[in-house]
């Protein structure tokens, strides 16, 4: 052969492999700011550009279309602080040590503050959730990384003034804003009642109607039935919804999200009147969405698709690419995302990818081309198990608990109780750590259950059921549930155990994940001053 045409292969040859790396110029901003906004409880098909017919976030919507947008986003737990603490330190709630609203952050994790901090960001929190403030440990553990860390109740507006972006302009930043507002009470008075108007029809006047929808009445609704009393009356325990009471519900979660886009909309227009937009990378994420009846309730306490998958958009003011990526992406991402924009070194401990190679894939982003390789696999942990029984419950052939003996420590106390529940299975049980778990491909998903019968037999005893323990089958195997996202997003039709090739595709990927987990033999500490006897391993 021509050595000329030996030199135009190799020539062209090299040329493709060049074009396979990433060009840090194209979207490495050493000199930017970052702000990392945290919206709580947004549901990711409420949203316009992901086709909701409501009109309830133009601002989001248009942020999202000027910006690189992930449709597949998906966070790694159900509960706020917990997803926001795999945000981050870029590792699941079983690698990183928080594991409740009560646990302590592995003396192994790194925190995207901390790294900031060391290259010479100065750090400012201002949070609007309750989830972040108060009795809990997480701003025990992450106010010290910031130079100012700041409360504001969410009934009483945001945590941050927009105008109070003018004091950001004369040095290097990263800006973290917590919103609470769309979380519990739906509508007023998280939400001021023009936004409630925009969506609440008028004329609804059913029971709910005089009701705060809160932590008081909606975790207390199971397949569209209400099981608790309310103020202390009979009120409503046993009623059943009527379709007009689920959308009052809806229309007043709605109002929620449409009050905390206008927000949105005024912080984005102080970035640009205070010439912000042009020196910083925006991340707008959610840690978590809600149920709203799917499954049979209205709130977030489980792993499927309404309550994980969610918003994540970012703002890269050198990238020249816009657009939206298919592809995967998940909340462990977002820590090396902004670090690999910003040039910093990315730490070994982290457990997520930069997203900047997907975002510079033009197939995935002009052609709607998923790159396969990349995130093939997400998970997603069910820490804690809203049941408080799972805490610390290793459910196995080898290793059971009579469920008489589970369902006799029910009948003594209030499930919500954890201390007694707690000091109960302490002594019963082998002090083993175990969860739910999803794995999620673009178009499946599987969802691992090891100790479902005690989910039932949990749940039947907050509904205020009564049944009988030795009626119901005991089987300690896991339970599988499977889902085929592209024809079934709500995830209404298991298909586990229809044989399908993906099914043993996904229980074997979930197994060698979880036999990773165990490897890491982290040891679960939690605040003294909530269980002061206890070191889960």
């Amino acid at each position: 052969m021509d050595n000329k045409i030996l030199f135009l292969i190799f020539l062209l040859f090299v040329i493709a492999l060049l074009a396979s790396f990433k060009n840090p110029t194209e979207y490495r901003c050493t000199d930017c700011n970052v702000i990392l906004i945290s919206i709580d409880s947004l549901r990711y098909d409420h949203l316009g550009i992901n086709g909701y017919q409501k009109n309830t976030s133009p601002n989001i919507d248009n942020f999202a279309r000027d910006s690189i947008f992930f449709p597949n986003y998906i966070t790694q737990a159900y509960l706020t602080p917990i997803s926001e603490a795999s945000i981050h330190t870029s590792r699941y709630p079983s690698s990183n040590g928080f594991v409740s609203f009560t646990s302590m952050l592995d003396s192994q994790a790194t925190k995207l503050e901390d790294v900031l901090r060391i290259y010479g960001y100065n750090n400012y929190a201002f949070v609007g959730s309750g989830n972040f403030y108060g009795d809990g440990t997480f701003v025990d553990q992450f106010s010290p990384s910031y130079k100012v860390y700041r409360f504001t109740s969410e009934k009483r507006g945001f945590p941050l003034n927009p105008n109070e972006l003018k004091n950001f302009t004369k040095e290097k930043f990263f800006l973290w804003i917590s919103i609470g507002n769309i979380h519990w009470p739906y509508g007023v008075p998280n939400a001021p009642q023009k936004y409630v108007d925009m969506f609440v029809d008028k004329n609804y006047s059913g029971p709910l109607k005089d009701i705060i929808l809160d932590e008081n009445f909606l975790p207390y609704i199971r397949d569209s039935i209400a099981h608790r009393r309310l103020n202390g009356t009979e009120f409503l325990s046993g009623y059943s919804l009527t379709n007009d009471d689920k959308k009052y519900i809806i229309d007043n979660y709605d109002s929620g999200i449409r009050y905390v886009d206008n927000y949105i909309g005024d912080l984005i227009q102080s970035i640009k009147e205070n010439g912000l937009m042009n020196n910083t990378i925006i991340v707008i994420q959610s840690e978590h969405g809600e149920e709203l009846g799917d499954h049979g309730r209205f709130t977030h306490g489980d792993i499927f698709e309404n309550t994980i998958h969610t918003l994540l958009t970012i703002h890269n003011p050198v990238l020249k690419q816009k657009g939206t990526v298919l592809t995967q992406a998940q909340g462990l991402d977002i820590m090396p995302t902004i670090l690999d924009m910003i040039g910093i070194p990315i730490p070994e401990s982290v457990q997520g990818k930069s997203l900047t190679s997907v975002i510079l894939d033009k197939t995935d982003v002009i052609h709607g081309k998923v790159n396969s390789d990349f995130n093939k696999y997400v998970f997603s942990e069910r820490i804690p198990n809203p049941s408080q029984l799972h805490w610390i419950l290793n459910i196995t052939t080898e290793n059971a608990i009579p469920i008489k003996t589970i369902y006799e420590i029910l009948l003594k106390y209030n499930e919500t109780d954890a201390r007694n529940v707690l000091q109960d299975l302490k002594d019963i049980s082998n002090d083993s750590y175990d969860e739910d778990l999803a794995v999620r491909t673009n178009e499946w998903k599987l969802i691992e259950r090891p100790a479902y019968r005690i989910h039932i037999l949990a749940q039947y005893k907050a509904d205020s059921h009564s049944v009988d323990p030795d009626a119901l089958t005991v089987n300690y195997s896991s339970l599988y549930q499977l889902y085929d996202l592209k024809n079934d997003p709500n995830e209404q039709k298991n298909l586990a155990g229809k044989k399908l090739p993906i099914e043993n595709e996904l229980i074997k990927v979930l197994r060698e994940w979880r036999k990773m987990k165990e490897s890491l033999k982290i040891q679960y500490v939690f605040n003294k001053t909530v269980f002061p006897n206890y070191t889960f391993t």
